[in-house]
C-alpha cells in the first residue's frame, strides 16, 4: 500500500501502473538479475556452498535429487555432463568440509610456546 503525497489516501493499482508502467515493468527483472548474478557469484568465487546447494536445487533439481540420493541421473543429463555433475558435487562437499575446517582453526585457542597441539 502506498499513500498519496496529497491525500493520504492509498494510491490505486490502476493509478499506480498508469503512472508508472515502464519503471514496473522493468524493476523485477533487473532485480531478478542482479539478484541471481550476486547469487553465481557467491556460488562460484565465494566458497559459499549454501549458495552452491541452492543454486543445484533449483537449477538442476531433478539432478540433484537423485544424486542425493544415490540414483544414477544419466537418464536426465547426457553422461558426460553426469560425470561433471558428480565431480562438481564431491568439490563442493569438499569445500564445506575445507571451509569447516578453517573455521575450526580459526576459532582453536592458541597453544602456549613449546608444547605439542593435540591432533
Amino acid at each position: 500500500m502506498i499513500p498519496s503525497n496529497t491525500s493520504g489516501e492509498p494510491i490505486t493499482e490502476m493509478t499506480l501502473r498508469k503512472h508508472f508502467r515502464v519503471e514496473l515493468d522493468r524493476g523485477a527483472p533487473m532485480a531478478n538479475t542482479r539478484v541471481v548474478g550476486s547469487l553465481f557469484k557467491n556460488a562460484t568465487t565465494n566458497e559459499n556452498v549454501t549458495a552452491q546447494i541452492f543454486w543445484l536445487k533449483t537449477r538442476l533439481s531433478k539432478v540433484y535429487a537423485q544424486a542425493k540420493e544415490g540414483e544414477q541421473p544419466e537418464d536426465l543429463i547426457p553422461t558426460e555432463t553426469a560425470d561433471l555433475f558428480d565431480t562438481a558435487r564431491r568439490i563442493a562437499y569438499v569445500l564445506k568440509l575445507t571451509v569447516q575446517r578453517r573455521r575450526e582453526i580459526a576459532i582453536a585457542p592458541p597453544t602456549p610456546q613449546g608444547t605439542k597441539q593435540p591432533a
